[in-house]
């Protein structure tokens, strides 16, 4: 611990003249330098506590909103302070308009930074998402006597792997947790094998399972039009390498159903101009939705902005989850199946390893291996009975993985109070 608070005090000058210049330069603003800093606007009002929330970004954050939503329902003395890696995420928690919930950009690693934001919110407990263990946060926290709750935990067995050999700082880190709640087997094991104490893991949750679908996007009815959901289908998130695979699926597809549409949603819409490239080369017509302008009768609609992936759902039975058949571990099924979309998907899922496993060989959603195999599943898909009968044993099976009341009487054991 004494060589990572040297090390990250000395990089600090360099962490704040990087953080000067994209101020500068852009994209950074006055006020995410200064947040970064630690010097984080307002405080916890009179009367109230704080709980401080930290997430990476967008999808760790989403995963989390219903459990914030229920604290701040039962705990009217409590205000939730969220803090993200990005830009993006301190913006999507913003968009919640949550009483007496606050959004920050996180600050450097470095104890001062965090012992003014605990101070200034006066807070109870440090909830950190995923694999987010900084730790000088993380003993700034425990210093005060105030518990660090661990909620969706995923550790890697490359980062495991990691954290053993410096087990110097991991020995130090690990004792900071008080309570970790994994979201799969595997990482129980590997927190065990790093020596944390049973006693310090919950039973298995994941997050993701908690989604709830949100009312109907405006837009989706207008869509719709030119959209159907029975003959549209969603490859989401895609990433380098799929968007190949994915449009020659469809194009055979296309020789049976030649009315078939796609929604093609990359993973970073600033891939958009090369995918509209390769569109277009592959044949098929083309719509954007950045471009802004009136919905017409393409093939293909390239979702090409953020936050609009519950209005995609909404306009389609069938999704291909990507980051799959790449090495990037595939994303979230538990989205696409709170819209009663049956889940397709590759072979690298990692992580999300369990839930995947559970849905293939209860037959739950269909693995693909190559475009042909995509091919094949969208058109026995689209027989209605068949479809309906995945779609709702995928729907069953995901509402297995967690429950939004259990966690949150947990956290609120953890900070010494009862539940409502």
């Amino acid at each position: 611990m004494l060589l990572y608070r040297g090390l990250m005090s000395l990089a600090a000058p360099l962490f704040a003249l990087w953080m000067a210049m994209r101020w500068v330069f852009g994209p950074e603003t006055r006020i995410t330098f200064l947040e970064r800093l630690g010097w984080s606007r307002g405080r916890a009002p009179a009367g109230q506590t704080g709980l401080w929330v930290h997430a990476a970004s967008n999808g760790e954050l989403a995963s989390v909103e219903p459990i914030l939503r229920m604290l701040l329902a039962r705990m009217p003395d409590l205000v939730i302070l969220v803090t993200t890696n990005s830009q993006t995420g301190r913006d999507l928690a913003q968009g919640w308009e949550l009483p007496r919930l606050h959004a920050r950009v996180a600050p450097f690693d470095l104890r001062w930074c965090a012992a003014r934001i605990l101070r200034r919110w006066r807070v109870e407990a440090l909830i950190v998402i995923e694999s987010e263990l900084w730790p000088n946060r993380l003993r700034a926290t425990t210093n005060l006597g105030l518990p660090v709750l661990v909620l969706g935990a995923r550790l890697s067995e490359r980062t495991a792997k990691g954290w053993r050999k410096a087990w110097f700082l991991a020995r130090h880190v690990l004792n900071d947790l008080t309570w970790i709640l994994p979201q799969d087997a595997d990482t129980a094991h590997r927190f065990r094998k790093l020596g944390v104490h049973p006693h310090q893991i919950s039973s298995v949750a994941n997050l993701k399972s908690l989604y709830t679908r949100p009312a109907p996007c405006p837009g989706t009815l207008s869509l719709s039009v030119h959209w159907p959901k029975d003959r549209t289908w969603l490859a989401a998130s895609t990433h380098p390498g799929e968007d190949e695979i994915i449009l020659e699926a469809h194009r055979i597809a296309r020789e049976q159903l030649p009315s078939l549409k796609l929604l093609l949603a990359p993973r970073h819409p600033s891939r958009a101009a090369d995918i509209a490239e390769l569109i277009r080369t592959q044949g098929f017509s083309l719509d954007q939705r950045s471009a802004g302008r009136p919905h017409h009768d393409a093939d293909v609609y390239l979702a090409d902005t953020l936050g609009d992936m519950a209005l995609l759902y909404d306009l389609t039975n069938i999704c291909f989850v990507a980051g799959s058949m790449v090495e990037v571990g595939g994303h979230t099924p538990f989205e696409p199946l709170g819209h009663g979309c049956v889940i397709l998907h590759g072979p690298h899922v990692s992580n999300f390893s369990e839930i995947y496993l559970t849905l293939d060989s209860e037959n739950g959603a269909i693995q693909v291996e190559q475009a042909e195999d995509l091919a094949k599943a969208l058109i026995a898909l689209q027989d209605e009975p068949y479809r309906r009968k995945i779609s709702n044993r995928g729907t069953a099976l995901a509402a297995r993985a967690g429950s939004i009341e259990a966690i949150s009487t947990k956290i609120q054991a953890h900070l010494g109070r009862k539940a409502a």
